[in-house]
This record gives structure tokens, sequence and C-alpha cells, in this order.
């Protein structure tokens, strides 16, 4: 995601920290591994969207240590490459705009996963796909689980 306040970066963290308050038992079982691809041009929503990012991040990994995985890069360091990768590994993928354009990491991440199709050499079980309603994708990814990110209850069930 890039790092803006509308992509919805803080408000996907506490969907995932009110499912662990919820549902604990799922509390080392589970990892968020956010990219945030810098947004200098944004001038103070950049600035604003970072640190509110960063304090979440510390807030989250104070209850419970290594559940989020955070690292900024510039957007030549996360190519198509790189974010496949990233996304085949992932039993998940959580895209929670407030307001977007066309987002592509839902249908990167569904391209990710085609070898679920047949057999994954890994014999995991995973593809779900979470999306904002707000994100334009949502009117092809029919098959992912559609929430609205102001509901964090929607993001924690």
């Amino acid at each position: 995601d890039r790092m803006e306040s509308l992509k919805g970066i803080p408000l996907k963290m506490l969907g995932i920290e009110r499912f662990l308050h919820r549902c604990p038992e799922f509390v080392g079982k589970i990892v968020l591994i956010q990219v945030g691809i810098s947004a200098f041009e944004r001038g103070d929503d950049y600035t604003k969207t970072k640190a509110e990012v960063l304090q979440t991040v510390a807030n989250i990994n104070t209850k419970w240590p290594g559940t989020v995985q955070f690292k900024e890069c510039q957007e030549k360091e996360m190519r198509l490459q790189q974010r496949l990768a990233l996304l085949s590994a992932a039993d998940v993928v959580m895209v929670t705009p407030i307001r977007d354009g066309l987002n592509l990491i839902p249908l990167e991440f569904t391209f990710a996963h085609q070898d679920v199709l047949t057999n994954p050499p890994d014999g995991r079980k995973r593809g779900l796909c979470i999306l904002s309603e707000f994100s334009s994708c949502t009117r092809v990814m029919r098959g992912a689980l559609h929430v609205n990110p102001w509901k964090i209850s929607e993001i924690a069930n």
C-alpha cells in the first residue's frame, strides 16, 4: 500500500488488533506483513499517515510481539516480481482503502495463487482476499470478502 491516508493502512491494523482481542487463540499464529510505499509527494498526508502507521505497529507489537512486520520502501523496490513473490507466500491479502481507483494488488494476489486450482506444492489451503468495498476492483473480485474499512468490526470478523 502507498503511505497515504486513502489507502486505509491504520484501519487495517486496527482490524487486526480487534481480531486478536476477540480471538486470542490466533495470537502467534498470524503475522501481518505490511509494506508501505513511500509517498513523499503527498506532503503532510504522507507524514501523518506514516506517524499513525508506526504508532499503531508499535502498539500492536507491544501487546503481541512480532504480529506486525512493517517495512517502508520506495516504489522501485517493490516491482511486480517482488510483489508476486510476497503475495504467493501469503495465505490472505487484505486491501482496505477508504477510496481508491484501480488497485491491482487483489488481482496480482489472485494471479499468484493460480496453483490453488490444481494442487498447491506445499499442501496449504490459501487464497483469501479481504477487500474494501470502496476499491474499484471489488466489482470484479466477487469471490473476495468485501468489508467497509470504516467498520473495524467487519475487518475483525
